[in-house]
């Protein structure tokens, strides 16, 4: 039997991601991007409702979402599909 805090799920890779996605920023490119990247939280995306953690990318294009689970998914947020309530960047 395992502990479901044992499982390396949605919320741990969202943090993992970010993290990557810092390092790369700060030593890869010196610190220079016009966007943010952290992670999401919520209980809809892409009009399916389901609790779910992911990363999230604030652009001036708008704001974007990122999903590793299946193939992996990009989309930009749309508020009549995705219902986000928690992020940090």
């Amino acid at each position: 039997m395992y502990n479901v805090g044992d499982v390396f799920d949605c919320d741990d890779f969202s943090v993992v991601a970010t993290a990557f996605a810092r390092i790369y920023v700060r030593y890869v490119l010196n610190g220079g991007l016009p966007w943010a990247f952290g992670r999401a939280m919520g209980n809809e995306f892409r009009g399916m409702p389901i609790l779910h953690s992911l990363n999230i990318c604030l652009t001036q294009e708008g704001i974007y979402l990122l999903d590793y689970g299946d193939r992996g998914r990009l989309w930009e947020a749309k508020s009549e599909n995705d219902s986000v309530f928690f992020v940090s960047v």
